[in-house]
């Protein structure tokens, strides 16, 4: 029997897709530490996908409807996992019927699967890879 444990980093939790007819990939980043978030935004937009950075939830809600992205990238951090309920409001609200959400964390899979309750995430992926690996990984979300 697989445990989460035993599963490679990335991981895809759902069969939501993005259209192949997607213009452009833009991506919303939401972590709690500025500057990190505005690096994986720059190196993001380096390769090719259009990416913009928030630090908190508020702004994620403005963000969301203001530059419509169609990829979400949630630093989840504990103690309070914050980012967890907020893909859970995003999805029950309706504001991420069709967008990709991730979970973009140091915590192994395990750790974080204990907080989930359904389809707050459609992929998982540990800090650990290069911004291109990040990139392949969002582009895989787009139907060929």
């Amino acid at each position: 029997m697989t445990t989460y444990h035993d599963l490679p980093t990335p991981v895809t939790l759902s069969s939501r897709r993005l259209p192949a007819a997607v213009p452009s990939l833009r991506a919303l980043i939401v972590d709690p530490q500025p500057a990190a978030g505005l690096r994986l935004a720059l190196a993001l937009s380096n390769e090719g996908i259009a990416s913009h950075a928030v630090a908190n939830g508020v702004e994620a809600l403005s963000g969301l409807s203001r530059w419509e992205p169609n990829v979400v990238i949630l630093d989840v951090t504990p103690p309070y996992f914050a980012s967890v309920q907020l893909a859970r409001f995003f999805r029950q609200s309706g504001l991420a019927v069709s967008r990709i959400i991730i979970a973009f964390t140091d915590l192994d899979i395990s750790d974080l699967s204990v907080h989930l309750r359904g389809d707050e995430f459609d992929g998982y992926l540990q800090k650990r890879p290069s911004s291109g690996e990040l990139a392949v990984y969002i582009r895989s979300f787009v139907m060929l």
